[in-house]
């Protein structure tokens, strides 16, 4: 069965939806919410086993919102993609456990944030992005830059840990998925999307 047919059935289960554009959405929405879900509970027993709870729910929410609004590779299907998630999610946490964050990392963390801010947004090879979506993108990826090295330089100074290696290891991760699609097309960054 297909994966798509998956969610679809189960939504004709539920009983749930009128028409057949509703039990789309509904089947959409409701694959996206189990895949976030399984993503968060594979970080969260990560931090646990590593005792790193705290870095690795950094990592987590600044790679989904920057990966939101950055944009760049895309699996094609959703098994690859949580296969591919949970593969980077993996490599993030060692990273984690063995990073120790140094002036010299804020400082290529800015960097990096620079260069995810000038890639950004990367459209998709679905869906193509209008101008106001690119501006609305951009900006929002901005937001999550600053709040990120907000966090990362207030971390810094207190010299905790507490989110700074997680935003760092995730913000390396988002532009390292972000340059495949901006190299196979450098107009759009439309690539693998």
């Amino acid at each position: 069965m297909e994966e798509t047919n998956i969610w679809i059935h189960l939504v004709n289960r539920l009983n749930i939806g009128k028409t057949s554009r509703d039990k789309a959405i509904l089947a959409f929405g409701l694959s996206k919410l189990v895949y976030l879900t399984l993503n968060t509970i594979f970080v969260v027993i990560a931090g646990l086993l590593t005792n790193n709870i705290s870095n690795c729910i950094g990592y987590f929410v600044s790679f989904v919102f920057l990966r939101k609004n950055a944009g760049g590779y895309h699996a094609h299907s959703k098994r690859a993609c949580l296969l591919i998630t949970c593969i980077l999610e993996a490599c993030a946490v060692a990273f984690i456990c063995s990073i120790h964050f140094t002036l010299y990392s804020f400082v290529s963390e800015i960097v990096i944030a620079l260069i995810i801010y000038m890639l950004a947004p990367i459209e998709s090879v679905n869906k193509s992005l209008s101008l106001y979506e690119q501006t609305v993108y951009k900006k929002h990826t901005l937001y999550v830059i600053i709040i990120c090295l907000f966090v990362s330089l207030i971390d810094f100074i207190m010299r905790t840990d507490f989110m700074m290696s997680g935003i760092y290891i995730a913000f390396i991760e988002v532009l390292l998925m972000m340059l495949p699609s901006k190299v196979s097309n450098p107009i759009t960054g439309s690539g693998e999307s």
